[in-house]
Formats: structure tokens, sequence, C-alpha cells
């Protein structure tokens, strides 16, 4: 039998690129999951707080960013998983193409560009 890094020791090897990319985007899949149930409970503490601070609010939009970007990053790898399967290439720029946090997408078509404009907190919260 052979263990989990002897199977993925060539990187250059389709099969395994497409493998850590499914891999990859079930884990962030998980997170968003995860950051669905953090963001409730927020949430749930703040409907109980009779006066809520924007810090608070500032919090609550944190976790729905946390959320939104984990899933935006597993269609991500779900897209390049896909081209890797069906085309045999990596299309970066397709991938990110379809994605709806525009500055997450501009910034995994970046590469070695500017990784965190100051408007990296700007997005749409879809709990207000």
């Amino acid at each position: 039998m052979t263990s989990p890094a002897e199977k993925f020791d060539d990187a250059n090897n389709p099969d395994v690129t497409e493998a850590v990319f499914a891999r990859a985007a079930a884990e962030l899949h998980r997170m968003a999951e995860l950051s669905d149930a953090l963001q409730e409970a927020i949430g749930g503490l703040l409907d109980q707080a009779a006066v809520v601070s924007s810090d608070a609010a500032n919090g609550l939009q944190s976790a729905d960013r946390l959320r939104q970007s984990a899933s935006a990053l597993a269609e991500f790898f779900e897209h390049l998983t896909d081209d890797l399967r069906e085309k045999g290439i990596i299309d970066i720029d397709r991938a990110a193409s379809g994605l709806g946090l525009r500055d997450l997408a501009a910034r995994l078509r970046a590469g070695d560009a500017e990784i965190w404009p100051e408007n990296a907190d700007d997005g749409e919260c879809d709990f207000f």
C-alpha cells in the first residue's frame, strides 16, 4: 500500500493536480458551512443584545465575507478541476470570471500583482 505522500509525488501530473483541486474545493465548501454556523451564532447573540455596536455589526459582516470567500474559492477550484478534466489545461481567467466577489477574482488573476488592495473589504453582504 502506498502512502498519500507517495501518491502525490508528481505535482505536474494532471490527475494529481485534479485531485488536489477537488479536495481543496471540498474543504472550502466545509469552511463555508462552518462559517454559516458562526454567522448564525453571532447573529443570535446580536439579536439578544439591547444595543448593537458597530464593532459587533462589523464582526457579522466579516463572518459573512468569510462564507462568501470560502464559497467563491471552492467554486474557483471546481472550475479549475473541470478545466483540467475536460480540456487538460488550467484557465485561471475563466475560473475566476464567474466569481461573485470581484475583488477576489481580481486577486486570483493577478499573480504577483497587488495582493490585498485597499478596498478588499468592499463586498456585498447578504444579510442587510
